[in-house]
């Protein structure tokens, strides 16, 4: 039976009626049942290969920075959670460390006597830490002796460029295209960085419309595919590819397979068909609760020591909408003159002058700080984080310096 014939039952096929009848056999004979049959299993799979799960999974070493640590680090994000795993060995034994991802506290382990320890985080369960909803990919994860300064013992670079994986990494993200308006069928993208130094990239169409299709990563097409009578086609990319094939005039337009000369790492990939865009996103799996926090602000007034004249701070912290932690110092009637704030017993902090308003002798001063601040806006911050100690000295001649207020982060 000729193909064209096959692709009439296979659209026919998902129509009640037609069902009924290939099984009941009131049909062109064995050669239609034949071709129903195919078409059933081609449906099938084109059905199942339409629901792309949003999924990440890793398996990295981490980077020591003292004789004998070593670690692994595991993840495994969807739609159903996202833990993070790790297993440091070698460290100091019986001691409490933190894990940090860029400078959010993820959370804390304690080592057995034997410097190991098997660390089981999930990073969406937002009653469990701090900063719990921090991504890991595109930071780096760090194993750290204290929790806001101090000697990083363990680190891992996520997703950062790929000369600074260490050997044997592996990483795969699958996500799904986000499709235009009006645009039918689903796009997904599949990126796998491979334990051998390469990285594969697939994406896959499944019940597009019929057509030619260019596949572009950051604006470069890298291949080009027709989609069959199912609406099916798929472009396979390996950095360690040198020979493409597929495309217009091949024996499989619907395949491509080629040599991945961009770099697909958290990239943006971009389907398009007779000039129009079709489908687009990123390389990197979309989970949700990951980097999507609920804006909120605490503040809580400071004390004023008995010694000091006059005055009252308020500090304020909280998370915003990315997951950066958001503080605010707002300071009232300060006498006139410089002063610095600090968290108690960390390293660091924030030099800030009052300066006196017209002829009273005294000033007020609000600052804003953040992890990662807006340039112009705000300043950088430490490691802020609720329950710190917090305090502010007034500067004094001869370097010393006096207590002015103090209290704990809300």
């Amino acid at each position: 039976m000729p193909p064209q014939r096959c692709a009439f039952y296979a659209d026919l096929l998902q129509r009640p009626q037609a069902r009924a009848e290939w099984e009941t056999g009131a049909a062109e004979g064995a050669a239609v049942r034949v071709c129903f049959a195919l078409a059933a299993v081609a449906v099938l799979l084109a059905a199942s290969n339409s629901r792309a799960e949003e999924r990440s999974t890793a398996r990295l070493r981490m980077f020591p920075s003292i004789p004998g640590a070593k670690a692994k680090l595991r993840w495994d994000f969807s739609t159903a959670g996202a833990i993070l795993e790790l297993r440091p060995r070698g460290l100091d034994p019986s001691r409490q460390y933190f894990v940090k991802i860029d400078s959010g506290i993820a959370g804390s382990f304690v080592t057995d006597a034997r410097g190991s320890a098997d660390v089981r985080i999930d990073l969406a369960d937002t009653a469990a830490g701090i900063a719990p909803t921090h991504d890991p990919r595109g930071a780096a994860v760090l194993i750290a002796e204290v929790p806001y300064f101090g000697r990083q013992i363990l680190t891992a670079l996520v997703l950062d460029i790929p000369q600074n994986d260490l050997p044997k990494s592996r990483h795969v993200e699958e996500t799904s295209l986000r499709p235009e308006a009006g645009v039918a069928g689903t796009a997904t993208s599949l990126y796998r960085r491979l334990p051998n130094g390469g990285d594969k990239l697939t994406v896959s169409l499944a019940g597009v419309s019929g057509g030619d299709f260019e596949i572009r990563i950051s604006g470069t097409t890298v291949a080009s595919v027709t989609s069959d009578v199912r609406g099916g086609a798929r472009a396979t990319l390996s950095s360690r590819s040198t020979v493409g094939r597929g495309g217009a005039g091949s024996r499989s337009p619907h395949k491509f397979e080629g040599p991945l000369a961009v770099s697909a790492r958290n990239a943006q990939v971009e389907v398009w068909s007779a000039g129009a865009l079709q489908f687009s996103g990123t390389t990197i799996a979309q989970i949700p609760g990951l980097n999507a926090c609920t804006p909120t602000s605490r503040s809580v007034a400071l004390d004023r020591e008995p010694g000091f004249p006059t005055g009252s701070a308020t500090v304020g912290l909280g998370f915003e909408t990315n997951c950066d932690v958001h503080h605010t110092l707002q300071l009232v009637d300060l006498p006139a003159g410089s002063y610095y704030w600090s968290i108690v017993g960390g390293v660091g902090g924030g030099w800030f002058f009052a300066i006196p308003d017209s002829g009273t002798g005294i000033g007020s001063i609000t600052l804003e700080y953040e992890e990662w601040p807006d340039p112009g806006e705000e300043w950088s911050s430490p490691e802020l984080r609720s329950g710190a100690s917090f305090e502010i000295q007034q500067q004094q001649a001869g370097g010393t310096a006096s207590l002015a207020f103090s209290g704990v982060l809300p």
